[in-house]
């Protein structure tokens, strides 16, 4: 017996809640073509784009508009606009997009391989574009170009632009990675959606990859090493942060003696001389008496020679060094080195922070850190630090005091002041 076509066909296999709700946007097309008809005044362009949110029946006879700050915008046939983050999207189909539309079909039926290779293929048609602009490789020097003729993307998918296309097909990727356990691919494009124009902070919660390989997994390791490599470019800014505090929730790359010392730790933890080799006392000594006296490149060599043994707790300490004396070669400088180097200052300060919370130079970290944040034109992470100082560390006079002195500050006479 033949099976029935069409739009008929289409209601008769949804669930009663998407049968109602289907012929509810029927409806209202039916109704928009009618009063153009009467009127003379007919839709520019009809579109038959499909959105299916994870707790809601797809809607259909829309027309994806944009990908903006995780949020998917969509249109109705009757002008009405809607929204949804792009974590809670199951499945899409855009006119005019059949290679996207097959790998959201592979995806939706779990044949995350096979939706694995159309995206790239669509990524690849798509064309490479530069991860800090967006702008499209044709038009940067020695970048592909089309033959004359010829597009350089389908135009089917009018609706959205070439950034937005890409975007969107990163972010499906990414979803496809992590579903099929590439945890290391899911983390690389992570990143590179976090640190493009057209992402940025908006998506650290909503495509963060979700399935964390066991301890010792090879993805494991090189996922933590792109990590670490984003977190030098970042330092403490609000993608480091969000970086720092993922990565320190990561099963172990593999076990060390650090870690091991670490986790024997009393909660109450004690000065980190009291727990080291004598020979790393005298060189956390060595080093600060060689910032005491200016000599900051000097230091920086040694804390590198140090860190490069097993020094246990003593970790937080050379951190904490390091930060001193990348702070106190530039001072009051304002250049590009002097930036980064601040930059490099502000991540050795969180390293304590994240990893050594108990540390008795972890409140002092977390002011610092702060400074470094005003110094960059970013009050608002320094507050969130502060803030952060004041909750974990209230007695820790005077860094508790001077938070709280900070954050009323910038509050002004109007507010209550934080106690």
């Amino acid at each position: 017996m033949r099976q029935p076509t069409g739009t008929g066909s289409l209601v008769a296999h949804c669930s009663p809640p998407a049968r109602r709700h289907w012929r509810i946007e029927l409806a209202r097309s039916l109704a928009v073509l009618a009063a153009g008809v009467l009127t003379g005044v007919m839709p520019a362009r009809v579109r038959a784009d499909v959105v299916a949110a994870s707790d809601r029946p797809a809607v259909v006879n829309v027309e994806v508009l944009a990908l903006r700050d995780g949020e998917l915008q969509y249109r109705f046939s009757t002008g009405r606009t809607a929204s949804r983050p792009i974590h809670e999207i199951d499945y899409l189909q855009i006119s005019g997009w059949p290679l996207f539309n097959l790998a959201e079909k592979q995806q939706r039926d779990k044949h995350f391989r096979q939706a694995i290779n159309s995206y790239e293929k669509a990524l690849n048609q798509l064309g490479p574009t530069d991860s800090k602009t967006q702008t499209p490789a044709a038009n940067q020097p020695g970048g592909r170009r089309e033959a004359p003729g010829r597009k350089a993307v389908d135009d089917g998918a009018a609706g959205l632009s070439q950034a937005d296309r890409t975007l969107l097909l990163k972010c499906r990727l990414l979803t496809a990675y992590d579903a099929d356990g590439q945890f290391d691919q899911a983390v690389a494009m992570y990143l590179e959606i976090l640190e493009s124009t057209q992402g940025g902070p908006a998506y650290l919660d909503r495509v963060r990859p979700n399935k964390l390989p066991a301890a010792g997994s090879k993805f494991l390791a090189t996922a933590a090493k792109l990590v670490e490599a984003a977190l030098d470019r970042h330092g403490p800014d609000t993608i480091g942060m969000s970086l720092a505090r993922w990565r320190n929730r990561w099963p172990d790359v593999q076990p060390s003696e650090d870690q091991l010392a670490q986790a024997s730790r009393p909660a109450a933890s004690l000065p980190a001389g009291s727990l080291t080799p004598p020979e790393i006392t005298q060189g956390l000594s060595a080093v600060q008496s060689l910032i005491d006296a200016g000599q900051f490149d000097e230091a920086l060599r040694r804390i590198d020679d140090l860190q490069k043994a097993p020094v246990g707790p003593a970790r937080a300490d050379l951190y904490y060094w390091q930060a001193r004396a990348l702070l106190g070669k530039h001072k009051e400088e304002d250049s590009a080195e002097a930036r980064r180097d601040r930059q490099r200052a502000g991540l050795a300060l969180m390293r304590v922070v994240i990893h050594f919370p108990g540390h008795q130079l972890a409140p002092e970290c977390l002011h610092r850190a702060a400074e470094i944040c005003v110094r960059h034109g970013q009050p608002g992470q320094a507050s969130t630090l502060w803030s952060e100082l004041i909750e974990n560390y209230p007695a820790a006079v005077p860094w508790s005091d001077w938070a709280r002195q900070e954050i009323n500050r910038r509050r002004g006479p109007a507010s209550a002041p934080v106690r």
